[in-house]
């Protein structure tokens, strides 16, 4: 089971890149960057790049925090939480 500690970094992540979202999108778009990856679907790859951001920055929060990586049951506990919290990204994509 993910301490407190823990548990409040990954709601932390999460709510960064909640608040980040929008600036990703206006890179895509304005930085030609949409073209130069070939991204056919602008909110799907947000969305994609978000859930990768946030697992790699739980993982490594972890890894800082106590030294080891996380157990399966852990990982595991971490994608509930990013799954649960999935419509706060996706409101905040489909808005931009």
């Amino acid at each position: 089971m993910l301490d407190s500690n823990i548990r409040g970094s990954l709601d932390q992540i999460i709510d960064q890149m909640v608040g980040s979202l929008p600036t990703i999108l206006s890179w895509l778009r304005e930085g030609g960057l949409k073209a130069t990856l070939h991204i056919d679907n602008e909110k799907d790859y947000a969305l994609g790049y978000a859930h990768g951001v946030i697992k790699t920055s739980f993982l490594s929060a972890f890894f800082m925090q106590n030294k080891r990586q996380p157990e399966a049951e852990e990982t595991i506990e971490a994608d509930v939480i990013i799954y649960k919290r999935t419509a706060e990204l996706m409101d905040s994509i489909k808005f931009q």
